[in-house]
């Protein structure tokens, strides 16, 4: 399924019609403009309008939501994963605050509101009324359709309105910005259109009205031309050559469902608004210029927007790893602390709290103890320590045993954000999240802060301490407070990215920050009956499921770092993410994972992850098999099977894309065959390839060879034999050989055998240092060039080691066998990964 994401580039003149459904919030939400209300309803819409006198409200509309309050069909409605359809209403109670014409529905930012409505026709109009408090790309306002989600007809369609960065005239977000989307329709049409002025129009009353008449079709009659106001005003928008740009909408968008969804501030994908809606009507026919002046006249633009008390409560974290104090907020400075972190010199460590407080003073938050001993857990680490290097608090105070931040400023760099205490006091603090950088240079201790409360809001502090601490003296930190209650959710090493040197190609931002749809890698063409192999590493920052990588199955070669929908002629047939979910025009998709429903820890092994996938093509029909395997080694497997009609013939590519993440491309091979596992999971002979015959004159075969690096043995191994047993099936006699199967012998990567028939004997250019041929061994290539003349067998092993440099080894072999004698070689593995590329 597809993702409105893209729409972005539409503006380039090129047709997308493959995105990132669920895709997610592509921005990190935005504080709001804070100029008044008042000032900025009098410059509303400076793009091109049309304006009518009003006349009065029909009331003959199919639905009407006042937002006062008492409305059966006003829910709160929430997001979740594991529900059908995703966006689910809740019993929670929705809030009200004052609105343009009594009252107004609240929505906080973390759910929004879904209206009983149902679809009305082709013919309609709906208006509402929106305050919005903060916007982010995407972030809906309203969002209708019969199947938002595809969930019961495979393919979405709705219209939404929303914020984007469309317009080539700015970066910047604008509102309202409208598109619509079939995905089942032919072609999937996906209209977009946004003003010609450049506004997000944040922290005001705007009034929003779109009106549908299916008389009015788009030029090649596959949509429908609706007309777009704000306060009351048609917006026409213009192109570079003055000519009009219409709002089309994608026809059946408001047809009856079961699976209809009505929902304001909240979608399936983005960011949750905050802010207000008020006055919401729907009509089953076209509402003229006047009576969509007369909506907007019922209203009252100027009434101010009050915001509704946060009501804190505390609570426990269930997946808190420690926690500090009671929920009742008694704890007394002294009396309860974390257990000791070590923290060794140049060395950083994440940590992440959840704090709550009384707010009754700024002392009363979380606190950063340093001593040169580790402490147990709740046990007062002046029991074990001999010295007290430092203390941080939450409020930028810090203290050593002769100095303090604020008596001795000189000594102390001190940096917090916040301008207003009282604020930081009794908002941010009672309830925030906060991430601690805790860092050691020398006799500096650095602790950054970021605190996240919940409004969203961040604020930073920075303090860095002078202390007794040497160079090489031990140091521990661990977490204590007062009247606080603390939940220690993790201590981390911090996430870094390790450049590989002989990536083929990288994709992405390394800190992180790519939007969807801005990079690509080359295409590769994947052939009837081929099996492509393909490595990379992916680091992403293990936020949202879709901030992974993305394969994009194409008609066409495409260029690295080129937009490949740009050229004439291009087919998007499919798209596939990491997170087992995709969308397409031509294959139908089925998944399998390993992982189930634990989306936390694959989410967290995503951050840096090395992947092997195979992608195999049987005519129309691809089967993508991948083992992902995380910097601490845990391993997770995934397939997806796509099905089409394509015929064998057809051109089939597929390139790599990805979202806040960035991607290392290592390999991209065919591969005839593959032994082992990608986690290196696999034990001694529980794997084999198919045999090759080993004839008179010379043979030759080229793999690669991916190891863990720890043992000699867990490399590939040459197993020689006297006739051809079944792939991936045990060749002896108790399993697939006969009853006469004789093993030969046996040659190993590292130069050491045994044997029934042969003798061996060896050469290596590596001689004794094993250390280095084992770290080369962990991603080598390796040609062998078999030579046998009757009886005698020489094999040259030539490896291209993954640290650049060449080995090479030459084995010997010498039996009574004749030519006439059959001989084949198997390939097995412990522990490792061999992929066969070529036999020749």
């Amino acid at each position: 399924m597809k993702n409105k994401k893209l729409l972005s580039f539409l503006l380039c003149g090129a047709m997308v019609t493959g995105m990132l459904a669920g895709c997610g919030q592509a921005s990190q939400e935005t504080p709001a403009d804070a100029t008044e209300t008042a000032e900025k309803t009098e410059n509303v819409q400076e793009a091109k309008t049309e304006s009518v006198a009003a006349s009065e409200i029909p009331q003959d509309y199919k639905y009407y939501y006042s937002m006062d309050g008492g409305e059966a069909g006003v829910k709160a409605a929430v997001r979740n994963t594991d529900a059908t359809p995703m966006v689910q209403a809740t019993d929670s109670e929705v809030v009200y605050i004052p609105g343009v014409k009594g009252k107004a529905a609240y929505t906080d930012g973390n759910q929004g509101l879904k209206l009983d409505v149902n679809g009305v026709g082709d013919a309609y109009t709906v208006s509402y009324w929106v305050y919005a408090a903060r916007n982010a790309q995407y972030m809906p306002t309203l969002q209708f359709g019969p199947d938002m989600h595809g969930d019961a007809t495979g393919g979405q369609h709705y219209v939404n309105f929303t914020w984007a960065n469309w317009n080539p005239a700015s970066d910047e977000l604008s509102y309202p910005s409208v598109w619509a989307y079939d995905q089942n329709a032919e072609g999937s049409p996906w209209p977009n259109w946004y003003a010609d002025d450049v506004n997000a129009h944040t922290r005001e009353w705007l009034n929003v009205t779109l009106t549908v008449d299916p008389a009015n079709t788009s030029a090649d009659g596959s949509m429908i031309e609706g007309k777009l106001y704000v306060n009351g005003e048609q917006l026409i928008g213009t192109d570079a050559e003055g000519n009009v740009r219409p709002v089309n909408i994608v026809k059946g968008a408001m047809q009856a469902s079961d699976n209809f969804d009505f929902l304001l501030g909240i979608n399936y994908w983005d960011a949750i608004m905050k802010g207000a809606f008020d006055e919401v009507y729907v009509y089953d026919y076209a509402l003229d210029a006047s009576q969509v002046k007369a909506l907007y006249e019922a209203g009252d633009a100027t009434v101010a927007y009050e915001e509704p008390a946060h009501e804190f409560t505390v609570y426990a974290d269930e997946k808190a790893v420690d926690s500090i104090g009671k929920t009742d907020l008694s704890l007394e400075k002294d009396s309860d602390w974390s257990q000791g972190f070590e923290l060794k010199n140049g060395a950083t460590k994440i940590v992440k709290l959840r704090n709550f407080s009384d707010a009754a003073d700024v002392a009363n938050n979380f606190a950063i103890g340093f001593t040169d001993a580790e402490n147990e857990a709740h046990k007062n680490p002046a029991d074990t320590a001999t010295k007290q290097y430092a203390l941080v608090r939450a409020d930028a105070y810090a203290e050593t045993s002769d100095a303090n931040s604020i008596d001795n400023a000189d000594k102390f760099e001190t940096y917090y954000s916040w301008g207003n205490w009282n604020t930081w006091l009794s908002q941010v603090m009672k309830e925030t999240d906060v991430t601690l950088n805790i860092s050691r240079a020398d006799d500096k201790i650095i602790v950054e802060g970021t605190m996240v409360d919940y409004n969203g809001t961040e604020n930073q502090m920075k303090m860095t301490v002078p202390s007794a601490l040497t160079a090489e003296d031990p140091c521990y930190f661990y977490v204590t407070g007062q009247k606080c209650y603390i939940d220690i959710l993790g201590v981390e090493d911090p996430f870094s990215i390790e450049l590989a040197a002989n990536a083929l190609e990288t994709i992405g931002d390394i800190n992180l920050l790519n939007g969807w749809w801005t990079d690509w890698t080359e295409s590769y063409e994947i052939k009837d009956g081929e099996t492509k192999a393909v490595r990379f590493n992916n680091y992403s920052d293990g936020v949202n499921n879709w901030d992974n990588y993305v394969f994009m199955f194409t008609n066409e070669y495409t260029k690295a770092h080129e937009d490949p929908n740009a050229g004439e002629g291009h087919v998007e047939y499919a798209a596939v993410r990491a997170d087992a979910y995709g969308w397409d025009d031509t294959f139908t998709q089925s998944y399998e994972t390993s992982w189930g429903d634990d989306w936390a820890t694959w989410l967290s092994s995503m951050r840096n992850a090395t992947v092997n996938m195979y992608i195999t093509r049987e005519g129309g029909n691809i089967t993508m098999d991948a083992t992902i395997v995380d910097g601490n080694g845990k391993s997770y497997t995934s397939k997806t099977t796509l099905e089409s009609s394509l015929k064998a013939d057809d051109p089939i590519y597929f390139l790599i894309t990805c979202e806040e993440c960035y991607l290392e491309l290592l390999s991209v091979e065919n591969v005839v065959e593959k032994v082992g596992a990608a986690d290196y999971s696999n034990g001694w002979w529980t794997d084999w390839s198919t045999p090759i015959e080993i004839a008179d004159g010379t043979t030759t075969v080229t793999l690669n060879n991916y190891s863990d690096g720890v043992n000699n043995w867990d490399n590939y191994v040459l197993v020689f034999t006297n006739e051809e047993t079944p792939a991936h099936e045990n060749p002896n006699a108790d399993g697939s050989g006969s009853a006469d199967h004789v093993e030969y012998a046996a040659v190993r990567a590292d130069a050491y055998g045994w044997d029934d028939t042969f003798t061996q004997s060896y050469e290596t250019s590596w001689g004794d240092d094993w250390a280095t041929w084992l770290n080369a061994m962990k991603d080598a290539k390796v040609t062998l060039t078999i030579d046998r003349k009757g009886g005698d067998i020489t094999i040259d092993a030539n490896i291209e080691g993954g640290d650049g440099k060449n080995y090479t080894s030459t084995t010997t072999m010498n039996s009574k066998l004749t030519s006439a004698d059959k001989i084949y070689m198997l390939v097995t593995c412990e522990e490792c990964l061999v992929e066969i590329l070529s036999v020749e």
